[in-house]
């Protein structure tokens, strides 16, 4: 049973908070409503009327009333928690994130309400990873697996600087990290920011000089950018790599290799009307495997 208490501020709410006591709630978010007609600024009306719509597990009706409530005082941490809730449980898991990481930047000792109900489940699960991760960088600066799981978490919110300041601070504990910067690209291609993107594959390449799958993803970004000359250049790098395999099994490998991913990579970095469906995708996708395993086992070694 919830077991939130709303806060009395204003002259016409002692009422509601007796129906809210006596777990009238129907009755209570009429009152509310009243109150509201009364004073549509009154951002302690909005936050009560929300979580007693969440009480009741109207989740559509509790994130605009809390919403709203923001809207009048955006420093209310607890509206931003109650409204996760509301969000993870209407499907909207990276908006959800989103408030808990807003409820913790404007409190960072936040705790979340001991209620007993299994919709805060979710919430009350990601409250306590990402204090974890945080608590874990403070107690251990340089926390590298800490930073990672704490930046994967702000990218699913879309929090895309938050998750490249904690990329970028694993590089600079770690200027090995190729997986970091892999992780900003990924980041910066969805943001369209493909220069930034050739910077993080240059690094990259700095760390790993042999690996022809980095060239292949930077031409595709070159491509996009229309530096068709730096597209042809890692083209032929590839090649060259190629044609430095010792059997003509392992190039025939790299080949069927470079067809499907480019193809991939064409389907997901164009900024055209996809053709294709994401399933005719992986179907293709899948059948080019086959070609290749085929292809591995009819081929002689030489």
């Amino acid at each position: 049973m919830l077991d939130f208490n709303p806060m009395p501020n204003n002259e016409y709410l002692p009422e509601c908070d007796g129906l809210i006591l006596s777990h009238d709630y129907l009755k209570a978010i009429a009152e509310y409503s009243k109150a509201l007609e009364l004073d549509p600024t009154d951002d302690i009306a909005w936050f009560n009327r929300g979580t007693t719509k969440l009480k009741l597990h109207d989740f559509s009706g509790a994130i605009d009333d809390l919403s709203k409530s923001l809207e009048l005082y955006p420093e209310d941490s607890y509206a931003y928690y109650f409204r996760s809730v509301a969000r993870y449980n209407s499907g909207l898991n990276s908006e959800a994130v989103s408030d808990i990481l807003k409820a913790l930047e404007i409190n960072p000792n936040f705790k979340a309400t001991n209620i007993d109900d299994p919709i805060y489940e979710d919430v009350h699960y990601n409250i306590a990873r990402i204090k974890d991760y945080t608590n874990a960088i403070k107690e251990y600066p340089n926390h590298i697996k800490a930073y990672e799981e704490r930046a994967q978490i702000k990218e699913s919110a879309h929090d895309y600087v938050g998750a490249i300041a904690d990329y970028s601070k694993i590089v600079q504990i770690d200027t090995f990290n190729a997986r970091a910067y892999f992780n900003m690209v990924y980041i910066k291609n969805s943001l369209n920011d493909f220069t930034g993107a050739i910077a993080d594959y240059d690094n990259a390449l700095n760390i790993w000089p042999d690996d022809a799958e980095i060239y292949l993803h930077r031409s595709s970004i070159k491509k996009t950018l229309n530096d068709n000359l730096g597209a042809l250049a890692d083209l032929t790098t590839i090649l060259n790599f190629i044609i430095g395999m010792n059997t003509l099994r392992m190039r025939m490998m790299i080949m069927i290799m470079i067809i499907v991913r480019w193809y991939i990579l064409k389907e997901h970095t164009t900024k055209k009307k996809r053709t294709i469906s994401r399933v005719q995708l992986m179907t293709l996708h899948t059948l080019l495997g086959l070609i290749l395993t085929f292809t591995l086992h009819i081929l002689p070694e030489r």
